[in-house]
């Protein structure tokens, strides 16, 4: 008769819940960017059911894919495993930002200097002979 699990592999167990541990992690990260799970698995670059396998603990994942899972929440790999031993919560709130309030704080920044750009274009485009400069600085006439 063999020998029982336990004995072939001492930390089964330990590494059964550290796997839950780090799925609720990944869920709770997800859940707080309003993310499904296949817009997860797109952002983490990960198959979709593989997704869904982390987050109820039954995979095993690599250093590759634990690397691609902290950049899509925008953290380090640091920051996604702290505190997974003792059940704690994910990062504070505060951290976690989703990516459509980054890439809107872009869009503004980027629509303001485009409209910044519109202004001085149609200046220059109203005055031909006085024609202003960016800098406010006016051109010689020659």
């Amino acid at each position: 008769m063999g020998k029982p699990q336990r004995e072939i592999d001492p930390f089964r167990d330990e590494l059964t819940a550290l796997r839950r541990a780090l799925g609720n992690r990944i869920r709770e990260l997800r859940k707080a960017r309003g993310w499904s799970q296949e817009q997860f698995s797109a952002h983490a670059h990960v198959h979709r059911t593989f997704a869904g396998a982390l987050e109820r603990g039954e995979k095993n994942v690599s250093f590759h894919a634990l690397v691609l899972i902290a950049r899509c929440f925008g953290l380090t790999l640091a920051e996604l495993l702290a505190g997974i031993e003792a059940g704690k919560s994910a990062v504070p709130r505060q951290r976690v930002a989703s990516h459509t309030e980054i890439d809107r704080t872009r869009i503004l920044t980027e629509l303001a200097a485009a409209e910044r750009s519109i202004q001085m274009a149609k200046e220059i485009a109203s005055s031909p002979g006085n024609r202003p400069v960016p800098g406010g600085v006016k051109r010689r006439k020659s």
